[in-house]
């Protein structure tokens, strides 16, 4: 059996998109908490973020700054160039700069000092210095911005006041606008592939992150999340949207993806938007809306003709798995293997004219299922026995190829002991995000397997083995 076990080969392809590593634009912005000036100052040096240097290099020259003694008034403005050597600009201070009363203003800890609602907002009486530049005539994109609170001192002090929003003590961000892509979706349930370089969901596109986290929304970026799963080499990320969010979705009528990309420190964001066509919230069951918990994994389950469900469009979420049902489950995940079911069961308890007999004896064929040794040679399988949790776990363990894992050394579900048979099996099933267990931390092993909750299982589970091609 393969390192990635029997699912790589499976059910019908999933829709792949790769990324463009191109940076398409880049944007640096900066914000200071607020600086005291010397009576006598007059100019300010503000030194620039280190990732300035890039956009320097592509030709901003220049920055516009301003002067503001309140959120919409600003006194002084003008030009000033880019000291590309030291990635500073030197601002003058008017001569009349203290004829301008100073403002209730406040400083928020975000690179662009947007505060809305931030309850750590802070206020102070003073004035805001900006600096700024715009790509190109007409444009409103900001390839740096950089501002930082004043507030008017008497004491006597240097002309020449620094302000450095490089220092870790200010609030940056650049910001990698990537080239957008289109993928199409033929169902929201579906899984969406996204392919990269190497290390582009680790250490980000300029590959020289501390490390990334990865969101994904849709509705351009409002209401809806997604979930995302990546692969360990960074290259693979796979995007489904959050069951949570599953029918707000399915009520937009809206399908552009956007996926982010945050610095585990903060301080760098990539964004490429994916548009993904107009998916289907199609529902299969009538007992399984659009609202239910399980809707996206079920559906997923029945498009991929893994599941048919019951006479009369039921699927019965809430009956419990047999444990014949789950061999034709794993067989169909796996792709409906050629496999040729023996003239002779290895089963006591099963006959070849059964329901599920190629099912149940190509899983016990690939070592996924032996059964229960009665003793004397004689083996059973139990087929129409209700599968439990950690029967299910070893079975998708086995499945999964017995990939290389060492349990932990506590638990972490209160009712798995370290001893228990399936310990194993248990905690890499948890290590790997298949299952969470319950609120309560427990796993309840001996609880048998709902039908919904066996759909959210193999479906995580194929998640796995997608970001493990």
């Amino acid at each position: 059996m393969g390192a990635t076990g029997l699912a790589a080969p499976a059910i019908a392809a999933d829709t792949t998109v790769t990324i463009d590593p191109t940076i398409a634009g880049e944007s640096v912005s900066a914000n200071g908490a607020p600086v005291t000036l010397p009576g006598g100052a007059t100019s300010l040096v503000i030194k620039l973020p280190a990732d300035s240097a890039d956009i320097v290099a592509k030709g901003i020259t220049s920055l516009n700054y301003y002067l503001y003694n309140g959120p919409n008034s600003h006194f002084a403005d003008g030009s000033v160039n880019i000291d590309p050597v030291h990635l500073t600009v030197t601002v003058p201070i008017p001569a009349n700069f203290a004829g301008h009363a100073p403002a209730d203003m406040t400083y928020c800890k975000n690179s662009f000092n947007v505060c809305g609602n931030d309850p750590t907002a802070t206020h102070y009486t003073g004035y805001e210095v900006i600096v700024e530049s715009y790509a190109d005539s007409g444009t409103t994109y900001l390839p740096i911005f950089a501002s930082s609170g004043l507030i008017q001192g008497t004491g006597p002090g240097a002309a020449t006041v620094p302000i450095d929003l490089s220092a870790p003590s200010a609030v940056t961000n650049t910001y990698y606008a990537m080239n957008a892509k289109t993928a199409t979706l033929a169902e929201a349930s579906d899984k969406l592939i996204i392919k990269a370089p190497a290390g582009y969901f680790t250490t980000g596109p300029a590959g020289t992150w501390s490390g990334v986290s990865t969101r994904a929304f849709l509705i351009g970026g409002f209401g809806v999340d997604g979930d995302v799963a990546l692969s360990a080499n960074g290259a693979t990320a796979v995007v489904t949207v959050k069951s949570s969010h599953m029918w707000y979705f399915c009520q937009s009528g809206d399908s552009d993806l956007e996926l982010t990309l945050d610095g585990n420190k903060g301080g760098k964001t990539a964004v490429t938007n994916i548009s993904v066509g107009a998916p289907a919230c199609t529902q299969s069951f009538s007992d399984v809306p659009v609202s239910n918990q399980f809707y996206k994994e079920i559906q997923w389950l029945a498009n991929k003709k893994i599941t048919t469900g019951y006479s009369g469009g039921l699927f019965l979420p809430l009956n419990s798995v047999n444990r014949d049902a789950m061999a034709a489950f794993m067989y169909r995940m796996a792709g409906e293997p050629s496999f040729t079911a023996p003239d002779i069961s290895p089963f006591a308890d099963l006959k070849p004219s059964d329901q599920f007999y190629k099912e149940i004896t190509w899983l016990a064929h690939q070592g996924i299922s032996t059964g229960w040794d009665e003793g004397s040679g004689i083996h059973t399988y139990r087929p129409v026995q209700a599968v439990n949790r950690d029967a299910m776990a070893a079975f998708l363990y086995r499945f999964s190829g017995k990939p290389a894992f060492a349990p932990p050394v506590s638990s972490p579900f209160h009712d798995v002991a370290t001893d228990n048979p399936f310990y194993k099996e248990i905690t890499w099933l948890a290590a790997q995000g298949i299952s969470t267990g319950y609120a309560d931390a427990t796993f309840r092993p001996v609880q048998p397997v709902n039908r919904d909750a066996m759909a959210a299982f193999l479906y995580r589970e194929d998640t796995w083995n997608l970001t493990r091609r």
